[in-house]
């Protein structure tokens, strides 16, 4: 068994102060009395001075309050009543600790609370919490051990220990923690979640890549001897879960940490970060009984049940006074101050027995320590704090990384979704707090337009979301060649031959019973020859055949799909390229790190619009040059009005009207029913006619279109971007006129009146010059003469039943619905005062102008064959729409912002 005492830790006793420093010869006084006399004079002085003047005095950094005359090992921290130490906590002893520091022999804790009798045979012992630990016990022989110690496994065991109702219980663990071998300095942590790690020293025989065997002399508990020379090595186990995993050497991740030498006394510092081991070895000692203290840095993953090395062992200062001598040093345990005044220092508490024996320092004072092994403390540079992670975080506009992105947000959200950082710059360096993980996600709070540069603005801006979708999966046939073996098959053959064989006659009569395909029989003087058939069968097996086929098999592609989708920012935050692949750090670092992320986000342009719409001219496939309206008509010439128009001219009321072109009887395009023209004729005028019918057809069908065109333009393109520009500008008061302009032919109505209900209006008309609306009341009844040079009552009814057109087409956007549900569109026929109408403009976004604008003399061109007052009048019955933007300022119209350039 190996012991404290076998292992040299016992204390040789002292020789007298006097024998060592004040021994004089008396050998060579032996004749002269004198001499003698003289000598005895300084005999007495000398011994006088030696008792009188010189002092003993502790070595340096000798923590003399806890320590006795006694052996003092394993010095051990216990917390405070009710609490548990928290091996991840910045400060991992002052949080758990009573105002005097908690420091004391592993002894005098074991004897507080198991009694003297086990504190006899106690060697180490290390707390989890105030009433929970492990703890080693030595003994050599198993009667020397407290019959309440039950369950041995070694000489040197290591026990659990926990505290139900004021009584202790010990709890020996089986293997493979405890071996028939010496298991001993046990240091265990928790890592709050209720799993532990336990390391600790033994000098079993190692099959993990260390080096330990058991030490010499070995007596195990069935009293074998072991007669070799071993050496004890630094072992860990996890608990997880309540079961204890497999037990490894240190050697398994790191060659270097044990050695061929003895290996002792581990500690932890700073458990849940980048943690230090320090421990006791005698690999670097001038003698076996030179133990240094050595560290070395590991990471423990409880997680994985792992402990990774980042660095080698290295010995701490070695010297006169310093924390290695030439002496024995274990038992190293690191504890911060709690001392206000020096908070932040930290120091290595450890046993050692230097000064053992007096040492003579200078001619007046000796130094001793206080017993065989005492307890030292040394400051120490070591700090207990997180591995620092440092988040590097960019937004960057995708489009164009150079250009800065406008009003930037940045959050940095914790795992349960809380908000961690916040910034509002487009970069920021955070320090993240370690163990925990992060998202980051940014946009930007930009929504409004300024109406700067050339044809366009930065809106907003978006972020982008690609979604994998269910893979699309092609079959295709694929030519493949592969080779058959055909079976070997088993042939049988057979072989004839003819022998002849030559028998005597007396030889041939003994066999003639013999059964023989005898072909012939010749005789020749005694001899007797016959020939005879003969088949031999014979087996052979034909080799395999491969033969090479062809066919097609089907094949599966997969291809995968893909959904990317916009979103605007200033609503939902763009994430990180990091925390698109999850949350980080995916796994914590183990020194310093720096994590480099970027946010790309995509700007949306604002596009200009022109401040000016004409329809008017060839503009976007709009078509002016058709008739509007047919000679005599208000209603747009739809296709559904023509029809109506059709049966309308038919009836008596239009009796009079052949001045219509599809009347009856109009004289360019009718067929008359009054004279008895030839045969020939008639049928010329109906094919003129139908002709003329045709055209207005085709005519109805392109007014269709141009509405439709009109539609589409005004509210899927001239809307939305003025409502765009005035949600974005909200201090805008912007203002969309449309104004739609009735034209009439030139030539003067002779005859006629309007039949139908009455048009009433307020009339509008907008100079885009002097920026005025010059509005006046319109009102036409039914039977109301259209009689008139200048036409104008027939323009001012086209004008106003081709709004009518305009606005039950732009009622089928939701847009402007939405619009005039708000009450902001104005509408000349339903405002029938000018001043109110005024008043009404100033609080609406959308305004219509109605306004009959009488003759228009363009196009005047003759029509062959049809005499020579009839003109080419299509393109003069029509309807204009003009559309302005402008900005309406203190009740004056001001060009408005945001104009694309012409």
């Amino acid at each position: 068994m190996k012991t404290a005492l076998n292992k040299g830790f016992h204390r040789r006793n002292s020789d007298s102060l006097i024998n060592e420093f004040c021994f004089c010869d008396l050998s060579f006084i032996r004749n002269s009395k004198i001499i003698l006399l003289i000598f005895s004079s300084f005999l007495l002085i000398q011994f006088t001075s030696c008792k009188t003047t010189q002092q003993q005095v502790l070595p340096p950094n000798n923590v003399s309050a806890i320590n006795t005359k006694s052996d003092n090992f394993a010095p051990a921290r216990r917390p405070i009543a009710g609490s548990q130490l928290n091996p991840c906590a910045e400060n991992i002893v002052t949080d758990s600790l009573n105002q005097q520091l908690n420091v004391n022999p592993s002894k005098e804790f074991i004897k507080k609370l198991f009694g003297h009798e086990q504190a006899k045979f106690a060697d180490a012992i290390t707390f989890l919490s105030d009433n929970s630990g492990f703890l080693s016990i030595s003994y050599s022989t198993i009667s020397e051990a407290s019959s309440s110690i039950t369950n041995k496994v070694g000489g040197t065991d290591i026990f659990e220990f926990s505290e139900l109702n004021g009584k202790y219980s010990l709890s020996c663990h089986e293997p493979p923690i405890n071996t028939k071998t010496w298991d001993s300095h046990p240091f265990a942590v928790a890592d709050g979640k209720g799993n532990i790690l336990l390391i600790w020293s033994s000098d079993r025989e190692d099959n993990l890549g260390g080096y330990s065997l058991p030490f010499v002399n070995f007596i195990s508990l069935d009293n074998k001897v072991n007669p070799t020379k071993g050496n004890s090595d630094l072992y860990f186990a996890f608990r997880i879960g309540g079961k204890w995993r497999e037990v490894w050497n240190f050697s398994s991740i790191s060659t270097d940490i044990n050695s061929t030498f003895n290996d002792e006394t581990p500690f932890l510092y700073c458990i849940c970060h980048t943690s230090i081991i320090y421990f006791a070895s005698n690999r670097n000692g001038s003698t076996p009984t030179d133990f240094d203290i050595f560290s070395l840095k590991i990471h423990i993953d409880f997680d994985k049940q792992q402990i990774t090395a980042l660095s080698h062992p290295e010995s701490l200062p070695k010297g006169n006074n310093e924390i290695n001598s030439k002496s024995k040093e274990f038992y190293p345990i690191v504890l911060k101050s709690n001392n206000t005044q020096d908070s932040a220092k930290s120091y290595l508490y450890f046993s050692s027995d230097r000064y053992k024996e007096p040492v003579r320092i200078n001619q007046d004072t000796i130094m001793q320590c206080v017993g065989g092994f005492d307890i030292y403390r040394y400051p120490i540079d070591v700090d207990c704090r997180n591995p620092i992670i440092t988040y590097n975080i960019v937004l960057k506009n995708a489009e164009n990384p150079s250009e800065k992105v406008k009003s930037p947000v940045i959050e940095i959200r914790r795992q349960d979704g809380s908000i961690f950082q916040r910034t509002e710059e487009i970069s920021e360096s955070f320090k993240l707090n370690y163990g925990e993980k992060y998202s980051a996600s940014g946009g930007s709070h930009w929504n409004q337009i300024e109406c700067e540069g050339s044809d366009r603005t930065i809106s907003h801006y978006m972020g982008r979301r690609i979604l994998n979708l269910e893979p699309q999966i092609n079959e295709r046939k694929v030519e493949i060649e592969y080779d058959s073996i055909v079976r070997s098959k088993r042939i049988v053959e057979y072989d004839t031959t003819y022998p002849i064989n030559k028998f005597k006659l007396s030889a041939f009569s003994g066999a003639s019973s013999d059964t023989l395909p005898i072909l012939n029989i010749n005789y020749a003087n005694d001899s007797i020859f016959v020939k005879y058939l003969q088949i031999t069968e014979r087996v052979r097996i034909e080799d395999p055949l491969h033969k090479t086929f062809k066919r097609k098999i089907p094949v599966y592609d997969t291809i995968p799909q893909y959904d990317t989708t916009f979103y605007k920012t200033f609503d939902t935050l763009a994430q990180s390229k990091l925390s698109l692949l999850g949350n980080f750090p995916s796994l914590l670092p183990l020194q310093d790190t720096t994590i480099f992320d970027t946010i790309n986000i995509y700007p949306k342009y604002y596009y200009f619009p022109p401040c000016h719409w004409d329809f008017i001219t060839h503009l976007d496939e709009y078509r002016r040059n058709v008739p509007y309206f047919q000679t005599g008509f208000w209603e747009v010439n739809t296709s559904s009005n023509l029809k109506q128009h059709l049966q309308q001219i038919t009836s008596k009321l239009f009796h009079d009207a052949t001045f219509i072109e599809l009347h009856p009887e109009n004289q360019y395009f009718g067929v008359s029913t009054k004279s008895k023209g030839d045969t020939l004729k008639k049928e010329a005028q109906k094919n003129r006619r139908n002709n003329r019918i045709a055209e207005y057809i085709q005519y109805a069908k392109d007014v269709d279109k141009n509405l439709n065109i009109m539609r589409e333009e005004i509210a899927e393109k001239i809307l939305p971007t003025y409502n765009e520009l005035i949600t974005r500008i909200p201090t805008s008061n912007s203002k969309l006129i449309i104004q739609i302009e009735g034209y009439s032919d030139l030539r003067p109505i002779l005859r006629g009146h309007y039949i139908g209900q009455q048009v009433k209006y307020v009339s509008g008309d907008y100079d885009s010059i002097t920026r005025r609306i010059a509005t006046k009341l319109i009102t036409i009844k039914p039977n109301e003469s259209l009689v008139g040079k200048d036409n104008e009552d027939l323009s001012l009814l086209r004008a106003y039943y081709g709004y009518l057109e305009i606005l039950k087409k732009l009622e089928e956007n939701e847009l402007f619905r939405q619009f005039e549900e708000s009450g902001e569109v104005l509408m000349p026929h339903k405002v029938l005062d000018p001043h109110e109408f005024e008043k009404a403009f100033e609080k609406s976004k959308i305004i219509f102008l109605v306004v009959g604008k009488g003759v228009d003399v363009e196009g005047t061109v003759k029509i062959k064959d049809s005499g020579k007052d009839y003109y080419s009048l299509d393109p003069v019955r029509r309807i204009n729409i003009i559309i302005s933007r402008i900005e309406y300022v203190n009740g004056t119209m001001l060009d408005a912002p945001c104009c694309k350039p012409k």
